[in-house]
């Protein structure tokens, strides 16, 4: 019996380090996603949520709050953060070309570990988007051939404003520790 009760103790202390540790998304509690009235971010599960739908990446966004990613290591099987947006051909891409406001907050400790992706990044891919006053702190990110950046891995005609990044970045080509490759019209300012 002492042995049964053991086990079970085990499969459940498993099972909640597993949820704890899962991936989970949340809508954001306000907004519509209208310049007047963008989503308002203040946790991992709504930057997740924003993350999961391509739908998604031509809204407003503003961040409200100092936003924790250290659980992002133990995401997708260990690859970490997902990122938003991609480019892998000239006729195969879909970018964020929203805009997302920081306003001065920060993401701490995002990881990503992707050594053969392509556009690795918080945003991997932005198009006609506008990105200003967020800071990305203390990132882990791993990238594979062809742009790899902390706050985005390609730029594509995209203003970004009053950004920073701090942390470790690597990858083969066109690495940036903020942006990897800016190209088409990009804009960066006070960065």
């Amino acid at each position: 019996k002492n042995k049964m009760k053991k086990q079970i103790l085990f499969i459940i202390s498993l099972c909640l380090t597993l949820i704890s540790q899962a991936q989970t998304s949340t809508p954001p509690s306000s907004g519509d996603g209208s310049l007047n009235n963008p989503y308002q971010i203040s946790t991992l599960n709504n930057l997740a949520w924003l993350a999961e739908d391509t739908t998604r990446w031509n809204k407003n966004y503003i961040q409200i709050a100092d936003i924790d990613a250290s659980s992002t290591s133990s995401w997708n099987s260990a690859q970490g953060w997902l990122p938003m947006g991609y480019a892998t051909g000239p006729t195969d891409y879909s970018g964020f070309s929203g805009k997302y406001n920081g306003k001065g907050h920060v993401i701490s400790n995002l990881f990503i570990n992707r050594p053969s992706g392509y556009c690795t990044g918080f945003f991997g891919f932005t198009f006609y988007a506008t990105i200003d006053s967020l800071g990305l702190t203390n990132v882990n990110i791993t990238g594979g051939d062809e742009s790899v950046g902390a706050l985005v891995a390609m730029a594509y005609n995209t203003n970004i404003t009053n950004c920073y990044s701090t942390g470790n970045v690597t990858g083969i080509s066109t690495v940036g520790g903020l942006i990897g490759n800016a190209f088409n019209n990009s804009n960066v300012q006070k960065c």
